[in-house]
């Protein structure tokens, strides 16, 4: 990490593809059919309740994946002799890469929630929770990286393709302002306003490089045309002394060194509604995260749109003759002879980010008082990626304390994923844990972790018209 923002482009792919682990959205689809709050409120702003109360809910929800690889794509084990050793599949990668992938990861804590009821069938709602999210969206030719510059074969060089990596990375606190009605018995409305608060952001807005060598293997020319904004000032260039360096650990970045300056402030909205035909089905819809945030606080912007020339060299592990070649080190190796040629300019110029938007469309059928069948259509929308998920469920409450949860889903990146959640309450307290996006039981070939868990604890309730929690 304190290299520069380009090695931390690249090498993060490697690393999290390492884990060999994918998502749509952090359990979006199994905790859509389960009946626990405050996180109904956010996942559809027209849930109504009949009580007004005030919840604590030491809580967390977070994911991490791959829409590609799993670690049985990344490895294979060699046995030589007595002892086994994991070796990159690069083969079963090949194949398994698209022409596009992405790798996200992200986490999602709601401390509080309030909710007051009002005449005339109104109520307002109050929760404040903290965001994060971060995506590397690249093509499949990272795999060629492992070429390096020389091809073996007719003892000439390789043009290295660096272009089209994408990485982005967005921390925000969000205080969410709620409102809805029950127009009428069967139709409710409700709308979210959400002031944003941000600790940081990665915005790539164009990524192009790519390494010439000569046919002598002397020299090397790398070109670039590269744009990234980044809150804060994070990063220090000095051509002078050919240093590229951050000024701050990442931790620090992540979270924001003055959060409360309202120098990267936001807005947002979120709609949705709830429809009853009858006792039996309902049908419900919700928009959220339609917003963004403008990053002031000396924000930086790297710019690189330049040739490099540098000392060329013979490059590949075709040719290394040690024993225990490490394809790690050689990567990291030639990422630091090309981040020690490429300084950026470093300008500081406002920017914004918007939030990634999220589509729910669901449809619920209460089979018998204990079992209710579900169906779930969502979506997430990167900058660049359009991710969608089709979903089926079934809730059982097992008893007045005890529900549990299954789904089945299909998206555009994996076949099926499982989803399985299970609840608890009591009078004062619903304990709850989720997953989705199981596909596959062994973690070796699973393509996702994620899961959120909590307590939702009832700290005030004005009237107990019905058990909401």
């Amino acid at each position: 990490m304190n290299k520069s923002i380009f090695k931390f482009i690249l090498y993060i792919a490697w690393l999290q593809i390492l884990l060999g682990i994918n998502k749509v959205s952090a359990q979006n689809k199994t905790l859509y059919f389960m009946d626990l709050h405050p996180q109904s409120n956010l996942i559809n702003p027209a849930w109504h309740a009949d009580s007004s109360y005030f919840i604590f809910s030491p809580s967390v929800h977070s994911f991490v994946g791959n829409s590609s690889l799993t670690v049985n794509n990344l490895f294979t084990t060699k046995t030589i002799g007595s002892q086994s050793d994991l070796y990159w599949d690069f083969e079963t990668i090949d194949k398994k890469l698209k022409d596009q992938n992405y790798l996200d990861a992200g986490v999602k804590m709601t401390p509080f929630y309030v909710g007051l009821k009002l005449k005339n069938n109104w109520y307002l709602n109050f929760s404040t929770s903290m965001n994060g999210i971060s995506y590397f969206n690249y093509p499949g030719t990272i795999s060629l990286i492992r070429f390096g510059n020389a091809d073996i074969e007719t003892n000439r060089p390789r043009v290295i393709d660096l272009n089209n990596y994408d990485y982005n990375e967005l921390t925000y606190w969000e205080n969410s302002f709620g409102v809805s009605k029950k127009v009428n018995a069967k139709l409710s409305l409700g709308a979210h306003v959400k002031t944003l608060i941000g600790l940081s952001a990665i915005k790539t807005n164009h990524f192009f490089a790519s390494v010439e060598t000569s046919d002598d293997f002397s020299q090397s020319l790398m070109a670039t045309d590269i744009s990234v904004n980044v809150s804060g000032e994070f990063f220090n260039a000095d051509k002078v002394n050919n240093v590229f360096s951050t000024q701050k650990n990442f931790g620090k970045f992540l979270f924001g060194e003055k959060p409360f300056s309202f120098k990267n402030i936001g807005l947002a909205f979120d709609l949705g509604f709830s429809y009853q035909p009858n006792e039996k089905l309902e049908l419900s819809g919700s928009i959220l995260d339609i917003g963004l945030i403008d990053w002031g606080l000396e924000p930086q912007k790297l710019v690189s749109n330049d040739s490099y020339l540098f000392e060329g060299i013979y490059f590949s592990p075709y040719i290394v003759t040690e024993k225990d070649f490490s394809f790690n080190d050689y990567l990291e190796q030639y990422l630091d002879t090309i981040t020690r040629t490429l300084i950026p300019e470093v300008e500081n110029e406002k920017f914004t980010t918007w939030l990634y938007p999220k589509i729910y469309l669901g449809v619920g059928y209460q089979y018998s008082p204990k079992i209710k069948f579900n169906g779930l259509l969502n979506t997430v929308i990167y900058n660049d990626i359009f991710l969608i998920n089709g979903t089926l469920g079934t809730n059982w409450l097992v008893n007045k304390k005890l529900a549990l949860s299954g789904s089945i889903s299909y998206s555009n990146y994996t076949l099926y994923n499982l989803g399985f959640g299970v609840s608890y309450k009591c009078d004062c307290m619903q304990v709850y844990f989720i997953t989705d996006n199981i596909n596959a039981i062994d973690l070796r070939n699973s393509k996702s972790i994620n899961f959120a868990v909590g307590l939702n604890i009832l700290i005030w309730k004005k009237k107990n018209l019905d058990e909401i929690i």
